[in-house]
């Protein structure tokens, strides 16, 4: 499929003389949201981690992982909050944040599946 569309689709061979017709299981395509991802460093070891979800998924849940060795580990869980039409914003304050690699993980729902942002790295 060229176009990136959600919805459910099925595929269809078409009968000929020695065929009959024959149809696959049905396919749920989910398109994937676009997540973004900025930091704001503060005083006294503080971090703040803000960014947006396109579409709008208002109300969802959004994981801010930090790499340690070869793992994400999870180190704040927000709700995604609408600010357009369009877009749903999030933003989490960490205290004692330690420099590292960070991103921000969208666990997918039943329209959209998993994203992330890219990386962002906090000397």
């Amino acid at each position: 499929l060229k176009h990136r569309s959600a919805g459910l689709y099925r595929a269809y061979l078409r009968a000929d003389k020695q065929h009959r017709v024959t149809t696959s299981r049905t396919k749920k395509l989910r398109r994937q949201a676009r997540v973004t991802l900025r930091v704001q460093q503060l005083k006294d070891d503080r971090l703040r981690l803000l960014g947006s979800v396109t579409p709008a998924r208002d109300g969802k849940r959004l994981l801010i992982q930090r790499r340690v060795g070869k793992a994400w580990r999870t180190v704040a869980t927000v709700r995604l909050r609408k600010t357009m039409h369009h877009r749903s914003r999030y933003a989490v304050t960490l205290a004692h944040a330690k420099s590292g690699s960070y991103r921000a993980r969208f666990r997918g729902d039943s329209a959209y599946r998993p994203s992330g942002s890219r990386l962002v790295i906090v000397h």
